[in-house]
């Protein structure tokens, strides 16, 4: 597999994945043959069913999962060995070429990634210090949220419900 980096701007990229039939059949290979052994088809045993049935049945399926996890292992040691700092996910590209899906082509992947930016954060001396505030409420004040409460149109509705302040 080999995977090309374009640095777009400070904090963009692309990323392209360039996959080869060697990268994917491994894996493509090893699930058609778990495939083969559950599969049940008529006039077959089961798990005795000649591959190449077993190919058209459930080739697709097993070569976009194949190739889906190469990339997605692909993509995520990538960002671990440039040490990238992303924001989201890695995106498809919308320049991305149109994909032949067949097993044995080589594919090319291309993928958007917003890098998170360096941030600098030095706090100042003056900032080391957080004021506090302390809030007395006034008998008048108690006395008007007494009242509210009193009046409140929520225990005219609920008449179980008791309204109580705490001084």
């Amino acid at each position: 597999m080999k995977t090309v980096k374009n640095q777009i701007d400070d904090l963009n990229c692309q990323v392209t994945l360039e996959i080869s039939h060697e990268d994917y059949a491994g894996a493509e290979k090893k699930r058609l043959n778990e495939i083969r052994k559950k599969a049940d088809f008529k006039g077959f045993r089961k798990g005795m069913a000649p591959m190449s049935l077993v190919q058209r049945a459930y080739g697709d399926q097993v070569l976009y999962e194949a190739v889906n996890e190469v990339i997605s292992e692909g993509l995520n040691n990538f960002i671990k060995e440039e040490n990238l700092h992303i924001l989201g996910e890695p995106l498809a590209s919308e320049d991305q070429p149109k994909v032949e899906w067949k097993s044995g082509n080589d594919f090319s992947f291309s993928f958007d990634i917003a890098k998170a930016p360096e941030i600098d954060f030095v706090p100042s001396k003056e900032a080391d210090t957080v004021p506090y505030y302390e809030i007395v409420r006034s008998d008048e004040a108690r006395a008007e949220m007494k009242t509210i409460c009193s009046v409140s149109s929520v225990s005219s509705r609920m008449p179980g419900l008791q309204v109580r302040m705490t001084s």
